[in-house]
């Protein structure tokens, strides 16, 4: 869960700089410790409540997850809350 909530506060600041208010684009983001179907399924659910994704990708062998907002436009980030 630690590892989970550090790559969503890491997706999150990495979304807020400026390049995230241009053109559309796909993110690719390493996650330590993506080792299992049941891993890449809680990022994936977290991630497709983020308003704007489009199109997620999991990469369970080289532990990434690309996250396409297609043409949405990202204004501003929000942490999202523990539960």
């Amino acid at each position: 869960m630690k590892k989970l909530r550090r790559f969503i506060l890491t997706l999150g600041l990495f979304l807020s700089s400026a390049a995230a208010l241009a053109d559309p684009q796909v993110y690719k983001v390493q996650v330590d410790g993506l080792a299992c179907p049941f891993c890449a399924y809680g990022i994936e659910k977290k991630l497709s409540a983020v308003p704007g994704v489009d199109k997620l990708e999991t990469d369970i062998a080289a532990g990434t997850v690309a996250v396409d907002f297609g043409n949405h436009r990202i204004h501003k980030w929000r942490p999202v809350p523990d539960r």
